[in-house]
Order: C-alpha cells, then structure tokens, then sequence
C-alpha cells in the first residue's frame, strides 16, 4: 500500500495529444485585421480539418475525418472558404 507521500505526490503531466501540422488550405482575412486559417493536422484520432485564428491559433471550427479523405477534406475546405468570402472576408496568400 503506498505512504501517504507517495498517495499525494504530484503526478508528472499526461502527455500532450498527438497534433502534427499538414499543410495550410487557404488564408483568410475578416473587417477585424485578424488572418484566419484553414488547415490541416494529423491527431491521434485520425485527420482533422481546423478553421483557426493563426495569431492565437484560436480554433473556431474544426473536424475529424477518422478515415482520411483528400476529396473529402477539400470539398468541406472549399465550403467553408465558399462561406467566408461570401460574408465579406478577403484571401490572403
């Protein structure tokens, strides 16, 4: 049976998830000056499509493909960018 030293030990930190970047999709700039961007990741559930602020890496939307899909992954990259420019946002290269 552990001490009660050993019981109220701090732990060591879990291990941060798995995110591995991939590649960038498009950039995107709204009225507030702030680049947004559409990106790419490997995590350890799968491949995950990020809408994020690239200042903060904020993330404002985001999902997972388990199985991962190029056609897939564009077609919901092209919605979403369809979406922005359509509000008022501007490209950024």
């Amino acid at each position: 049976m552990p001490t009660w030293d050993e019981r109220f030990a701090p732990r060591p930190p879990a291990p941060l998830p798995r995110l591995e970047f991939v590649a960038t999709l498009f950039r995107v700039q709204g009225a507030s000056g702030r680049a947004m961007r559409c990106a790419v990741y490997l995590v350890a559930t799968g491949t995950e499509l990020r809408l994020e602020y690239e200042d903060t890496a904020d993330l404002l939307r985001s999902q997972l493909f388990r199985v991962h899909n190029d056609e897939a992954i564009a077609e919901l990259a092209d919605q979403w960018h369809l979406a922005l420019v359509t509000k008022g946002f501007t490209d950024l290269d």
